[in-house]
């Protein structure tokens, strides 16, 4: 069955004071397009979350957030103890070489940049919640690949009803050409009979007969027709498959309208034009839902 490029998962785990929330989301792209976001401190884990997404998404532009809040920020504050121990080393080397005073307001440290850290500016240590952040991506991951089969699966029965009217329109052109080619000889018969009414000369049944089977040479459309049933055969087992059939089924698209494109040059007839039209449309349709299947 297959997937839809767009698709979006979330998960989030409580662990070790921090609360991890990995979120997946995807629309369509040619190609695969991957942009993840970490945290400061985590983009040592960047490699291996490319490498999990790409094992499950093969096209797509595809954009993964982790978020790694603490208990700490959630107070509202947090304070950097050793950027805070290296402001005041450097302050008392300063204060004994030039003499200064002692500091009257400690406090003041703590307005340094990056002494007070807020909001979950407290940068998360990767060695201990690597874990976590790569389990809870995996979740993500199964929402995001639900979500996303989920709608493969209302897109490949949208294909499978336009198939469907591809291949009762093929069946009716099967069906109604051989009677094309009669009309085209009846019709032929009646003009030349009326151009002839008025002088001696009779039609000819074999001159007749050798006009119709020219235009029914040229009028056959049997081998458009197999073909065609041959490329929805394909169609069905492309979405009976759990790959990536996107590609696959764009190509076998352009080969079904160059089938139809072909049926409706061929067919002089206003009954099998009408055919074609309606074919025409259900590629068309087609080739609009494979806009977002990976």
């Amino acid at each position: 069955m297959p997937a839809s490029m767009t698709g979006f998962g979330d998960a989030s785990a409580d662990r070790d004071g921090w609360t991890v929330t990995a979120e997946i989301r995807a629309v369509n792209n040619r190609h695969l397009k991957l942009s993840v976001r970490l945290p400061d401190g985590l983009s040592g884990l960047e490699a291996e979350i490319e490498k999990r997404v790409k094992a499950v998404v093969a096209r797509g532009s595809v954009n993964v957030s982790i978020r790694c809040d603490s208990d700490a920020a959630s107070s509202g504050h947090a304070i950097d103890r050793d950027r805070l121990k290296a402001f005041w080393d450097e302050w008392r080397a300063v204060r004994d070489e030039l003499g200064l005073p002692e500091l009257a307001d400690g406090g003041r440290l703590l307005g340094l940049p990056g002494v007070m850290l807020t909001g979950g500016e407290a940068p998360p240590d990767a060695a201990s919640i690597g874990p976590t952040v790569l389990e809870t991506l995996a979740t993500a991951l199964q929402v995001f690949e639900k979500f996303r089969r989920d709608e493969g699966a209302a897109m490949a029965a949208d294909l499978q009803t336009q198939a469907a009217v591809l291949d009762e329109q093929r069946r009716a052109v099967a069906e109604e050409s051989p009677q094309v080619v009669t009309r085209y000889r009846d019709r032929l018969k009646e003009r030349l009979s009326a151009l002839l009414a008025d002088t001696e000369a009779d039609v000819a049944d074999e001159a007749v007969a050798r006009e119709a089977a020219l235009f029914a040479d040229k009028a056959d459309v049997n081998e458009e027709v197999v073909r065609l049933g041959s490329h929805l055969e394909q169609l069905e087992t492309f979405l009976a498959s759990d790959e990536a059939i996107g590609r696959k089924l764009d190509f076998l698209t352009q080969e079904i309208n160059r089938e139809v494109n072909t049926i409706g040059s061929k067919a002089n007839d206003a009954g099998l034009a009408r055919r074609v039209v309606a074919m025409k449309a259900a590629v068309e349709k087609i080739r609009e839902i494979l806009q977002n299947i990976e």
